[in-house]
């Protein structure tokens, strides 16, 4: 199974001739587990443990009354936990791996203060610190290269 939460706040606003620029601040984590029998039929157990900080910038792009489309650029780290455990062994493995994430979605503006949209991101994250015999690096393909795909609800103050 999986779970994910997180959230973005911001602060920025209209320079002349520019659309709105918004400095913005996220943190999202994301964990998920699997167990399965290897070829010999011992059971194991892994877990994977993701939270991302970062910082960044992100762009709104008004084109045509209320539609607006927005675009981002985060960079930052994630805090990558991983875990394996096949009954005679119990290994964790801690690291902070550096990431950037592109994020891209259009946004309705309901209210003065509300906005809804959709936001599709991916996030490329540098494994090259992975212990290649340690637990996360079965995860490698999950850690390096992550999409998703979104809600969003923005409030405007």
């Amino acid at each position: 199974g999986a779970l994910a939460c997180g959230g973005v706040a911001g602060g920025g606003g209209r320079w002349v001739g520019l659309p709105p620029i918004y400095l913005i601040g996220s943190v999202d984590h994301t964990s998920s587990g699997r167990a399965g029998r290897d070829a010999s039929g011992f059971g194991y157990d892994e877990h994977l443990s993701l939270t991302t900080v970062g910082t960044g910038l992100r762009v709104y792009v008004p084109f045509g009354g209320p539609f607006r489309l927005m675009a981002d650029i985060t960079v930052g780290a994630v805090a990558t936990r991983a875990r394996f455990d096949d009954g005679s062994q119990h290994v964790i493995e801690d690291l902070w791996l550096p990431y950037t994430e592109l994020g891209v979605g259009p946004q309705f503006r309901v209210m003065h203060h509300l906005s809804l949209g959709a936001r599709a991101s991916i996030a490329f994250v540098d494994t090259s610190a992975l212990d290649r015999g340690g637990p996360a690096s079965a995860w490698e393909g999950e850690v390096q290269q992550r999409s998703s795909v979104l809600g969003t609800v923005t409030m405007h103050f």
